[in-house]
């Protein structure tokens, strides 16, 4: 009798352990602010074409779903042997339209292929609250030390500047400064 109430304790325990922090998952939109492969940060275009990158959690069948120009998505699995672990036990599905912007095409291969490289691996879920503002960070981590990160707060941002290329001649400079520039600019010396 105390070991069926033992292994009946032990089953209420694990089924709310796995759903501990869901709700803190799925009522949030999630919008991509950064992603780190092989150590390096891939830069996350700003264009017209690309304003944010959502990832969603939902309750119902696909619950997985992020999109660049166009949306990967799954069903997640949680894993019983940890809290914040899930994979995507049937793979991944993918709609198929070009991008219309080369960086954005780029940056989405980049990306997916984060997810595709890794969905038979797990994910680490881990949400940070940081006072006053609240703003929730959801990091997916695999065992290769790749990861993306997400805020529920979409990017405030304005499109990529370009930069000014220019020449300054003689260097060093004695007695007078040529700036050469490819565009005209405005210069005002005090």
């Amino acid at each position: 009798m105390k070991n069926s109430m033992l292994c009946i304790l032990c089953l209420v325990n694990s089924v709310a352990y796995s759903q501990l922090g869901e709700p803190e998952i799925t009522d949030r939109d999630w919008y991509l602010t950064e992603i780190n492969i092989g150590g390096v940060n891939v830069e996350i275009p700003r264009n017209d074409g690309l304003i944010d990158v959502p990832l969603y959690f939902e309750d119902v069948s696909p619950n997985f779903s992020t999109t660049v120009c166009n949306t990967l998505e799954g069903d997640v699995e949680r894993l019983i042997n940890g809290l914040d672990e899930f994979g995507f036990p049937l793979g991944l599905a993918q709609t198929l339209i070009d991008c219309d912007i080369a960086a954005n095409a780029d940056f989405e291969m980049a990306y997916f292929n984060f997810f595709y490289d890794k969905n038979l691996f797990t994910f680490g879920l881990t949400i940070v609250d940081i006072p006053p503002d609240e703003v929730y960070l959801l990091r997916l981590i695999v065992p290769n030390g790749d990861y993306v990160i997400y805020s529920d707060s979409p990017r405030l941002s304005i499109e990529d500047q370009e930069k000014n290329n220019f020449f300054a001649l003689p260097n060093p400079v004695n007695d007078q400064l040529v700036l050469k520039t490819p565009q005209i600019v405005a210069i005002a010396i005090t």
